[in-house]
């Protein structure tokens, strides 16, 4: 039986996406003995995902994991204090400057019912926050010295439930998951309708790698790499601060990702706070 490590990371909202979980293993029990690895902070997140109050006082701990710690699947735990990681992000922009410095387009400042304006500051601190948990959870996969043969990344607010079953079969350079639509090499152009000479704008809430490709994984999610990518601004440069934009580049540019399989997975996020 193959082996499969599930990467999730970020914040858990809702009880029942833990629930979910086991029906996205049950699905898959008869092709891949499935670990979960659980990188989260120690209180639970709000709907209201960009907002600076996107979670609330109420503290969780290992108990709270209760639905996936009593499966089958076998589970690597780790549970960080929200305000520690977000002043090691915080200190790291700062000290490399990036609110001056990243080469990309302003963000919207618009502002929305409930919600805060949105800076570069706080967008920055949004996405290297989510980075920083990633790459935190590959290396307990690295120091876990367990043998896998595939990568899933996903989060814990995605219903798991609705996911197809996993391929049965991924190879090495491969990249399976979604993408609407495909950026230029040579114009830097996202709305390019032609598959030549360019590189997929991938989904980044769930895909799936072959486990030889982790290094080009967790060189996405460094924030020394990312930094790096956006004061460069070679693919980044003109277009606004995005996830997927950067696991794009790293992945299919920088890294050794070199064929998109469409893999038809339902992306399908459950923001809800109900506890």
């Amino acid at each position: 039986m193959k082996r499969c490590a599930v990467i999730l990371s970020g914040f858990l909202r809702d009880e029942a996406n833990l629930v979910n979980l086991k029906t996205f293993l049950t699905k898959n029990a008869k092709e891949y003995s499935i670990d979960f690895f659980v990188y989260t902070y120690d209180v639970i997140g709000l709907k209201t995902k960009a907002s600076k109050k996107d979670f609330t006082t109420t503290k969780i701990d290992k108990k709270t994991f209760k639905p996936i710690t009593d499966s089958e699947a076998e589970v690597f735990f780790k549970l960080e204090p929200f305000d520690k990681i977000q002043s090691f992000v915080n200190d790291f922009i700062k000290s490399n400057d990036l609110v001056n410095t990243v080469k990309c387009k302003a963000v919207s400042q618009g502002v929305e019912t409930s919600r805060v304006p949105t800076s570069i500051d706080w967008e920055l601190n949004k996405m290297l926050s989510q980075f920083y948990m990633n790459w935190l959870n590959i290396q307990e996969i690295k120091n876990s010295g367990k043998k896998y043969d595939i990568i899933i990344k996903s989060r814990l607010d995605l219903n798991h439930h609705l996911l197809p079953k996993i391929p049965a079969k991924v190879e090495e350079g491969g990249f399976y998951g979604k993408s609407w639509k495909w950026i230029s090499k040579k114009e830097n152009n996202y709305n390019t309708r032609t598959k030549e000479d360019s590189f997929p704008f991938i989904y980044d809430h769930y895909f799936v790698l072959n486990h030889n490709d982790m290094p080009s994984l967790e060189r996405a999610y460094n924030l020394e790499s990312l930094r790096d990518r956006y004061k460069d601004g070679r693919w980044v440069k003109g277009h606004q601060l995005s996830c997927e934009l950067n696991q794009s580049v790293a992945l299919f540019m920088e890294g050794g990702i070199k064929n998109f399989n469409a893999y038809n997975c339902q992306v399908n996020i459950n923001r809800d706070s109900k506890w």
